[in-house]
């Protein structure tokens, strides 16, 4: 994506009129958003490419969403095979049934209980569960006044009966009121970032793209991204490693307009050598945008390799111009962020690349070693209008680029889109 350099607050040229990006279910030790970094004129840019760089001083991670968050829909496991039975690919599920189905009467998407289940499902019948945010379940239902969700069955969990799915869940509340919120990966700067940034420094760039075919008009993506190892030491570096989605404006050079990206940061020692995810949202070739309230992931290094859901949305037709992002800790089940953001000025209306990369911030002056890995980043399900489709059905490899201390490599299989990205070194500079 093309990125303006931007200067330091004082001299501000151009003011963003950044509105509605949301985080829900973040605590944040401030009401102001982190500050993004700017460059210094000395600093050279690759491609006239600058990832996200932001300050997180004073910004805790983001919590668990709460039970009021979500919505759970319970359902038999008969009328669930009969629903993917009938459906091409075999995968999906559609659900459609009034609210009267599960005995609620004068309901709305909009108003509807956090927990909804099925009519007439025994005691001693398996069930279906599927548990996603509030905020999802509005944005992917079809109609306001029934559920009308389209789905992959691998969203659904099983549970024998209904009295194990409320066993679970009680288990989870008693195991979520006994943990204590922890604060330590809050950010300690002994160096402010802003030292290495005036001292000049050269960015390294890996990528490997993917463009959809004409045919399609992609508004919904998926997949999975996986930090998976990260030993360093030293300082005077940021490593940056992606899935880039760039929509579907483009300038005179081919470069994107609009892009979205989900994002594993990689700190130097300085900075406490921690791993942070979250999104970044590239608006009319400026950015990054300001994240309000300042919310990300903190991915533990004692944990790694870890993986998480993410979802991506493009609104289209009265929702147009609304960009969504969800994720999921895989293994916890724990939804952890929703963000979004309305471009209500020339907004993308689908998706046109899907890209794998690995980027490198090193600033002269810095002594480094690291390595650090993000394999692999998954692109699982897209969609255009009802139609569900695997990622390689939708999307061509057509080019790639490494540099020193980077690479990127993908492979397919499944119907699924793998990159893996890589960032190592050592010496200094």
């Amino acid at each position: 994506m093309i990125l303006k350099k931007r200067m330091r607050a004082l001299s501000v040229l151009l003011v963003l009129l950044l509105v509605s990006v949301v985080a829900v279910s973040a605590m944040s030790a401030t009401t102001s958003p982190p500050r993004v970094v700017s460059l210094n004129e000395t600093f050279q840019l690759v491609d006239n490419v600058q990832p996200p760089l932001f300050d997180w001083s004073g910004f805790e991670p983001a919590s668990p969403m709460e039970g009021s968050d979500l919505t759970t829909i319970v359902l038999s496991e008969a009328y669930i095979a009969r629903q993917v039975g009938s459906q091409t690919p075999p995968e999906i599920v559609d659900i459609s049934l009034p609210f009267s189905a599960f005995g609620e009467t004068n309901c709305s998407v909009e108003r509807a209980p956090n927990c909804l289940i099925q009519i007439g499902i025994a005691e001693d019948e398996p069930v279906m569960v599927l548990t996603i945010p509030s905020t999802m379940f509005r944005s992917l239902n079809a109609a306001s006044d029934r559920i009308e969700l389209s789905l992959p069955l691998e969203y659904f969990s099983h549970y024998k009966d209904t009295s194990s799915y409320r066993n679970r869940e009680n288990a989870w509340n008693i195991i979520g009121d006994s943990q204590e919120s922890l604060s330590d990966s809050k950010i300690t700067t002994d160096v402010p970032l802003e030292t290495f940034i005036e001292r000049g420094g050269q960015q390294y760039l890996s990528r490997v793209r993917f463009m959809a075919s004409s045919d399609y008009e992609v508004t919904y993506l998926s997949g999975k991204i996986k930090p998976y190892y990260y030993a360093n030491s030293g300082n005077g570096y940021t490593i940056f490693q992606e899935r880039e989605i760039n929509l579907n404006r483009f300038d005179s050079q081919g470069e994107p307009i609009d892009t979205i990206e989900i994002v594993v940061e990689y700190e130097d020692t300085n900075h406490g050598g921690g791993i942070k995810l979250y999104p970044v949202i590239y608006d009319d070739g400026l950015g990054p945008i300001d994240l309000d309230s300042g919310s990300y992931i903190d991915v533990s290094r004692s944990a790694l390799p870890h993986e998480y859901n993410y979802y991506v949305t493009i609104g289209s037709g009265s929702t147009s111009g609304k960009y969504e992002i969800w994720f999921q800790d895989t293994t916890t089940e724990e939804w952890l962020g929703y963000y979004y953001y309305n471009d209500n000025d020339n907004p993308s209306q689908f998706i046109r690349r899907t890209v794998g990369s690995s980027e490198l911030l090193l600033w002269d002056g810095s002594t480094f070693s690291f390595d650090a890995r993000t394999s692999p980043i998954t692109d699982e399900w897209c969609k255009q209008g009802v139609t569900w489709s695997r990622p390689t059905d939708v999307f061509s490899y057509y080019e790639s680029q490494d540099d020193s201390y980077v690479s990127t490599s993908y492979s397919t299989g499944s119907g699924k889109i793998y990159t893996h990205s890589y960032c190592s070194g050592s010496g200094s500079s």
